[in-house]
């Protein structure tokens, strides 16, 4: 339920803070297990709204700061300073802060769909092959805000009723995002327990708008479509 969405903090570890990563199961597929959100320095191959893998190693210096989201578990991180590894469900720090938080998403659903917009071509999603008894195409992905943040370097996105009536909305990305489009920027909210195909570049995504969802001030990873 969105009510239950309010965030619960985890915990801070300041200076030495070694942080234990599980041994990264899968991790050998190469398939993303968080996103990131922002990073105050220039890493090579690091920017926000790249996919990360576990294994990944960046280092921040003694202040980058790095904001992640991991996928599976939902934790939501913001990384100060060190040397940061990417595990499967949290990032491991020497020598920084890392304080985290974790909140309501589906992460095995929010982890498929991020692996298959990570491949290249076009994405076969559940939706494209499955339907109800409806007719409708079942949803990839169910979110808990009427304001999606969609995950994509396109310059606008789309998003179009399947299951009632409603004008085609499209979105622009905001004049100078770093990347992604939010429907939230724009105060465009969609339609609660509505079903949508979201669409960026060339590729779509058949999304669920929970019964109760909230608008805008749901946690991104609460609300997030990556495509």
């Amino acid at each position: 339920m969105v009510g239950s969405w309010k965030p619960r903090i985890l915990g801070a570890v300041a200076g030495l803070a070694l942080l234990h990563a599980t041994a990264p199961a899968g991790a050998a597929d190469g398939k993303p297990v968080a996103l990131v959100d922002s990073i105050s320095i220039s890493v090579p191959g690091v920017a926000p709204m790249d996919y990360l893998r576990a294994e990944t190693t960046i280092d921040l210096g003694a202040a980058g700061v790095l904001v992640v989201d991991y996928l599976a578990s939902c934790i939501r991180e913001e990384i100060t300073g060190g040397l940061v590894r990417i595990g499967t469900t949290q990032s491991a720090v020497e020598r920084g802060k890392v304080s985290r938080r974790r909140v309501e998403c589906d992460g095995a659903e929010l982890q498929l769909t991020a692996a298959q917009s990570d491949q290249g071509g076009v994405a076969v999603y559940r939706s494209a092959m499955n339907r109800g008894p409806d007719g409708l195409p079942l949803p990839d992905l169910t979110i808990r805000s009427r304001a999606p943040f969609v995950a994509t370097r396109a310059s606008s996105v789309r998003a179009e009723r399947l299951d009632a009536s409603e004008p085609l909305l499209e979105i622009p990305a905001a004049a100078g995002a770093r990347a992604g489009v939010d429907f939230g920027q724009t105060g465009t909210l969609l339609s609660a327990g509505g079903l949508y195909r979201i669409t960026a570049g060339k590729r779509s995504m058949v999304v669920r708008i929970e019964a109760e969802a909230g608008g805008a001030e749901v946690p991104r990873l609460s609300r997030l479509v990556p495509l």
